[in-house]
């Protein structure tokens, strides 16, 4: 493993750690000692989905469901810079290894490869648009930003076969899922998505559900 992958790895942990989900006060000033984040990291994959949509199409790339996403762990410098890709493709088993063991707070035997597959896509990412004139993507979502905040907010991304588990719980890739948007990923409101859904999957809103709690958090103000 390179000694630029495990710093990349540490720094990327860092971020994860200083974060500290479980002992934090609220934009209103609410200590926040306690939360179930199952419902909210799921929200967040599915707006992940649609990002990687959007791009997707700003690529032009294959039909979305047979490109970007038939990898379980989508990597845009493929489509966007082939020879990077090629020399960035895939983590090594060192690296992988090197990932486990800086994960502490899951048991590692439920969250198959993946954990690693997604640090590596967002600290390559990173590293990518630091050494490139990004300019003409710039109108586009932060792909990633999703996944980080899914690592922060101590959700876990695994598998079983090719179905994608977010916290264990399945989440489909199904075209329904490309045009699923969250209005904000600010810590208040998935906080407020948690506490209106609970600790129950089959509560995950939908849209339109989610356009209402969006307008109902706003209203409180």
């Amino acid at each position: 493993m390179k000694k630029q992958s495990k710093v990349l790895v540490d720094k990327f942990f860092l971020q994860i750690e200083e974060y500290d989900i479980m002992n934090r006060v609220s934009a209103r000033g609410k200590k926040i000692d306690k939360i179930n984040t199952v419902v909210s990291n799921i929200v967040l994959f599915k707006d992940f989905i649609g990002k990687m949509f959007i791009w997707n199409n700003e690529l032009r790339a294959l039909p979305f469901s047979y490109s970007i996403f038939t990898s379980v762990y989508p990597n845009l410098i493929k489509f966007i810079d082939e020879g990077y890709y090629q020399s960035h493709s895939h983590p090594s088993k060192e690296f992988r290894e090197y990932v486990y063991s800086k994960i502490k707070t899951v048991e590692k035997s439920k969250i198959g490869n993946l954990h690693a597959l997604y640090v590596y896509v967002c600290i390559y990412w990173c590293e990518y648009i630091d050494k490139i004139d990004f300019s003409k993507y710039s109108h586009l979502p932060d792909p990633y930003e999703n996944i980080v905040k899914i690592f922060q907010r101590g959700g876990t991304i695994g598998k079983v076969d090719r179905t994608i588990m977010i916290n264990g719980k399945y989440i489909s890739r199904k075209p329904k899922y490309f045009d699923y948007r969250l209005p904000s990923i600010e810590d208040d409101f998935l906080d407020f998505i948690d506490e209106k859904c609970g600790n129950n999957d089959d509560n995950v809103p939908k849209q339109e559900e989610l356009n209402l709690l969006w307008k109902e958090y706003e209203a409180i103000g």
